[in-house]
């Protein structure tokens, strides 16, 4: 008699686990981080560094299936993710301002409603400094200007744009002089321009972005305006 006893109360425990496994709810489909496109891209996409501010952007795609989300970081001195933020669901981009430069951050994001969402994909970048005091000279040809704060770094890409339009007029990959710290290129050197020759009173803005010295590091510099003269 104890034996049965035994049995059909170890088969009620078995039950009850099984029961009580079965009716969790399963985790939301993972949100989908966008990922870094190319430096010489034209639309900026993915985790990467912004003109505005010293800061790391994080993107995803945004999916109705969630109320909001929940950001996880870690920098590479950490062993631990730790939740940063929570962010609204109508949002699908953060920007980290909080990071130091030469140092490499992690994030993933959670999605959430009435239950969570499995983690995203992990991204990682890191932020370096960025060129400074920008100008533009006018003599035989257009010459662009830059500074630095720090080392030179290998490699440049100045990017150009009609400001008015947004048309891209002139991407350039530019190797460094390693001749202190400012820097200067002539306009279209490499021939790459859509434009061979600038026009008066239109609007430009330019921004020179650093390579970094790792994959997925760099910086962007704040953009600089001008119009050429009649």
């Amino acid at each position: 008699m104890k034996t049965r006893l035994l049995i059909f109360c170890s088969g009620l425990l078995l039950f009850t686990a099984c029961s009580e496994t079965s009716e969790e709810e399963p985790l939301l489909q993972p949100p989908m981080v966008v990922a870094a496109v190319s430096d010489m891209a034209e639309q900026e996409r993915g985790i990467d560094a912004v003109p505005e501010s010293n800061a790391i952007q994080i993107q995803w795609m945004k999916q109705n299936i969630y109320d909001g989300y929940q950001l996880y970081r870690k920098s590479q001195s950490q062993d631990e993710f730790d939740l940063f933020a929570e962010i609204s669901g109508e949002d699908s981009t953060y920007l980290d301002i909080e990071v130091e430069q030469f140092k490499r951050y992690f994030y993933y994001i959670i999605g959430f409603s009435d239950r969570q969402s499995a983690p995203s994909d992990t991204v990682n970048y890191m932020l370096v400094t960025k060129a400074y005091n920008l100008s533009v000279s006018l003599q035989d040809s257009i010459i662009f200007h830059w500074q630095l704060e720090d080392i030179a770094p290998d490699e440049y890409i100045l990017k150009l744009f009609d400001d008015t339009s947004n048309e891209k007029i002139w991407f350039s990959r530019i190797q460094s002089s390693y001749q202190g710290m400012s820097e200067s290129v002539i306009y279209n050197w490499d021939g790459m321009a859509a434009s061979r020759d600038l026009e008066a009173d239109v609007r430009y803005r330019w921004r020179v972005d650093i390579v970094g010295p790792a994959h997925r590091s760099g910086s962007e510099s704040r953009w600089h305006r001008f119009e050429l003269p009649q």
